[in-house]
């Protein structure tokens, strides 16, 4: 009947979708936003505080006020830290009043997205999975914000998609759109190298020049982002944390090195350490030249965000959001070797571990565990410990952003192959 048909084709996304609709359900019964902090995550008033300052923004526009390096609009004085394009609906007439509203759009918008990542056939095991890793801190802190990223999200999503449309050119546009709306998701670009179409390639260099043209453009405004941009280690990703926690340990033993030389060298230890498993790797895998799965594509450009942030900056957690994009195929590979397994375990801790759970007894006593650990030298030493151990989330994301390396590095022969 096409009606079990239906339901054994979208087990997975209402799977996924019934465990948001519990999660939100514990929430409103707790006692609505406020309950969040209890659930890990980052609770600030009033709601969408992100969103409100790009509606705030538009006020300011419609003025003739600069919105950088501060958002006068803004209650907070915070920088409208965004690319120009954010700006143009000022003219619609849109301000503060019009928050919540958009808020609840972009949640809705967002969760239509994620949904759509998850492919039809599905079964009930990635559907909790996914399901787990959509109600997690991470993600929860994007909507509670109601950040544009989810927003920019749904765009890859469909950029993604589009691959397999026609005509070929909506899947370009698509991904130099989300690169003009927030930079960083230039990166998700890679993935048009997947296809075994020469006119894909030049697409992709397409897309490299369009970007580095608007770049250029706007290279003012970039800077001027990029010295408001917020750099702290709370509630956030990259790899800055282990610069300098390597360098603490390390400290006593003379091995003065800089932060950035630490994290040179551990992320070129895992590159050379992809490279020389490559093969064996993509063997395990059983990658095909002819798989050209949208779960493939989806890890592609969700694995190339993820690592391309981490290495270059420091994210608020809910750019991690884009996780979400590496989960199905890193679910189908955990099947069938170890590092799938772990990449996806990681992944879950990542999304799930954070600062806001050192409040909840049962798991701070793990956490604290973990920063004792960390805090010790590796050999004897009169000194009794570091300033500042490795944080679990820091760790966490330290070994994901490792596993996706290699196994992006394992992906690369494909690109290689399709060549004629």
């Amino acid at each position: 009947m096409p009606i079990i048909r239906l339901a054994r084709a979208w087990r997975a996304r209402a799977t996924a979708a019934a465990i948001l609709a519990g999660y939100f359900g514990l929430v409103w019964a707790r006692g609505g936003q406020r309950a969040w902090g209890r659930l890990g995550v980052w609770v600030l008033s009033p709601s969408f505080l992100d969103l409100r300052s790009v509606t705030t923004a538009w006020v300011c526009a419609r003025r003739g006020i600069a919105v950088l390096p501060a958002n006068p609009c803004d209650p907070l004085r915070r920088p409208a830290n965004y690319p120009t394009i954010w700006l143009l609906p000022s003219h619609l007439g849109l301000g503060p009043s019009s928050t919540v509203a958009l808020g609840i759009l972009t949640a809705v918008l967002f969760f239509l997205a994620a949904l759509a990542v998850l492919p039809q056939g599905a079964g009930f095991g990635l559907g909790c999975i996914y399901g787990v890793a959509l109600c997690s801190p991470a993600v929860m802190l994007g909507i509670d914000r109601g950040n544009v990223d989810l927003l920019v999200f749904g765009v890859v999503v469909v950029g993604v998609l589009a691959l397999r449309w026609r005509p070929k050119i909506v899947a370009p546009l698509l991904m130099l759109f989300a690169a003009v709306l927030k930079l960083f998701p230039i990166a998700a670009s890679i993935v048009l190298l997947r296809s075994s179409d020469r006119r894909a390639r030049y697409a992709f260099v397409g897309v490299i020049v369009g970007f580095a043209v608007y770049a250029l453009a706007t290279l003012g405004t970039i800077r001027e982002i990029a010295h408001v941009l917020p750099q702290t280690t709370i509630y956030s990703y990259g790899i800055k944390p282990f610069g300098a926690w390597a360098r603490n340990v390390f400290g006593t033993y003379h091995v003065h090195l800089p932060n950035v030389a630490w994290d040179v060298l551990a992320i070129g230890m895992v590159i050379l350490a992809g490279l020389l498993a490559q093969t064996r790797v993509a063997r395990r895998l059983s990658i095909e030249e002819r798989d050209r799965s949208a779960d493939f594509d989806f890890f592609v450009a969700g694995a190339a965000v993820y690592v391309a942030t981490f290495l270059l900056i420091q994210s608020f957690d809910y750019r991690l959001v884009f996780l979400l994009l590496v989960v199905p195929q890193l679910f189908r590979w955990s099947q069938r070797t170890a590092l799938g397994a772990l990449a996806l375990v990681l992944v879950l801790f990542t999304l799930w571990l954070g600062p806001a759970w050192s409040g909840v007894p049962a798991v701070a006593s793990i956490l604290h565990g973990w920063h004792w650990l960390t805090s010790q030298r590796p050999f004897f030493s009169v000194d009794r410990g570091v300033d500042q151990p490795l944080a679990a989330d820091v760790t966490a994301q330290l070994l994901l952003a490792a596993a996706l390396i290699i196994l992006l590095i394992a992906v690369a022969p494909r690109v290689r192959l399709s060549r004629q």
